[in-house]
């Protein structure tokens, strides 16, 4: 998929704030160019007199707009491609560490530069950016048990629509993310020296899961 950001579309953006004309410029029509304080003037419009931002455009707005139409190049050289890991958990509660996996699709995909997307479209399963150490992990499964307990008094259990007793992973998927965007900088993953990508099952075991991950940038091969 091509990001594209039509010249046209800039313009108008840029255009539709600052089309009103002075009747008569207020520190007179006869200051030369160099002198005006005009924005549009200072764009370079030629309307042949001095013109005027809407009240709620400020100049910086207009000189955003401008900057963006040099970019275009720069977005009409950009790509987004999908890509899915398949999982499978074998405990109710598993920080299953995918970062190699990861690894191995960015190099497979050629992104040089950009940004790397993962998303889990799973109510009852998150992604997260931790350390891998062993006994963080216990302690985890141990934090997320004593935080949300599954026996717990839920309605959403009395009749669940997919027959299974899960509030509690609902309830603690209100506290994570289901989704982590990493910055790929020459090709890797720009992560901190103890940081790791988990997968967080909450409601396993369960013998399919899938992360999503988007890749969005430039160099991305296909």
């Amino acid at each position: 998929m091509h990001i594209a950001v039509a010249k046209e579309d800039v313009l108008f953006e840029r255009d539709r704030f600052c089309r009103a004309r002075w009747a008569g410029c207020i520190q007179s029509r006869s200051k030369s160019r160099s002198q005006c304080n005009c924005p549009n003037e200072r764009l370079g419009h030629s309307f042949g007199h001095c013109s005027i931002l809407a009240p709620n455009m400020t100049s910086t707005q207009v000189f955003r707009s401008r900057e963006l139409i040099h970019l275009l190049p720069e977005f009409a050289s950009m790509h987004s491609t999908l890509d899915t890991i398949a999982l499978t958990s074998v405990e109710p509660i598993q920080v299953i560490d995918i970062t190699a996996r990861v690894r191995e699709r960015l190099a497979a995909n050629g992104l040089r530069a950009g940004l790397l997307t993962l998303i889990s479209r799973h109510t009852t399963a998150r992604v997260n950016l931790n350390e891998n150490e062993a006994q963080l992990h216990r302690d985890m499964v141990s934090f997320l048990k004593r935080l949300v307990p599954r026996d717990g008094d839920y309605r959403h259990n009395l009749a669940p629509v997919d027959d299974r007793d899960n509030a509690h992973a609902h309830l603690l998927g209100l506290f994570m993310n289901a989704s982590e965007s990493i910055p790929v900088v020459e090709g890797e993953l720009l992560l901190g020296g103890w940081q790791s990508i988990f997968f967080i099952e909450l409601d396993g075991p369960r013998e399919h899961r899938e992360v999503t991950l988007q890749f969005l940038g430039k160099g991305v091969e296909g």
